[in-house]
């Protein structure tokens, strides 16, 4: 309905339909694989965090938000064009796990001791739940 509207807004300055669908199928599909990189790379990073804190927390950290979240992908979460894919990114980081600090923010005097059990808490929380993160990037992908 929107891209109709669009559409004939366009037509009335001038443009073609096609054009004005064309566009916005461009502008939306550079969005996706924007979002699709941006997810890629804050998949790693978590799936990095998360095995570190595996390794520090033994089998407590099974209950850590990473996990629910590799879980909760079980269920379709995307559009179902994109559910796959998605999958199959998480899987990939899991086995190959890449962290990367320059991908989130950092507050004003936030702990230094970014290795700490609690640092990897708090991270994982933030790369998932925030804004900018994984839950935001699936929202964003649709």
């Amino acid at each position: 309905e929107t891209l109709i509207q669009q559409a004939s807004c366009s037509m009335n300055d001038g443009g073609s339909i096609d054009d004005t669908l064309a566009k916005v199928h461009d502008d939306r599909t550079r969005k996706l694989e924007s979002a699709k990189k941006e997810f890629w790379a804050k998949v790693k990073d978590l799936a990095a965090r998360s095995k570190q804190l595996c390794s520090i927390e033994g089998g407590a950290a099974y209950n850590a938000d990473f996990t629910k979240f590799v879980e909760r992908l079980q269920m379709p979460t995307v559009d179902v064009a994109l559910n796959d894919e998605v999958r199959d990114m998480v899987r990939k980081a899991k086995s190959s796990p890449q962290r990367n600090d320059d991908l989130w923010p950092k507050g004003k005097g936030q702990d230094d001791d970014e290795n700490g059990i609690d640092s990897l808490h708090m991270a994982i929380k933030a790369g998932l739940f925030t804004q900018h993160g994984l839950y935001a990037l699936l929202r964003e992908m649709g």
